[in-house]
């Protein structure tokens, strides 16, 4: 049996996954950019997920709602990791 944090951590693991794999694509050869257009995507799915979740269905509870925000964050901010960090855009000194 599925309990509800996990139906919704899958609902917003791939909304976040989608989301990444589009700026991945979109921002290839401009690792600085995508730091950081994946970390305001991150933040954003994590708000917009979890509030989407909890006012559709608050019955649910709150911790289920963030559980897809969270998950919609990590699956749009991990893939990017790797990228990020052979690139070397994920150094935060100035050049």
């Amino acid at each position: 049996m599925k309990t509800a944090a996990a139906r919704q951590a899958v609902f917003g693991g791939a909304d976040g996954i989608v989301l990444a794999t589009g700026f991945i694509a979109w921002l290839t050869g401009q690792p600085h950019a995508l730091l950081k257009a994946v970390l305001a995507a991150g933040i954003a799915e994590l708000v917009g997920m979890t509030a989407g979740s909890w006012l559709s269905d608050s019955d649910d509870g709150f911790w289920a709602a963030l559980a897809n925000g969270g998950a919609a964050f990590a699956a749009c901010a991990v893939p990017a990791l790797p990228y990020v960090v052979a690139s070397g855009a994920g150094r935060w000194s100035r050049r």
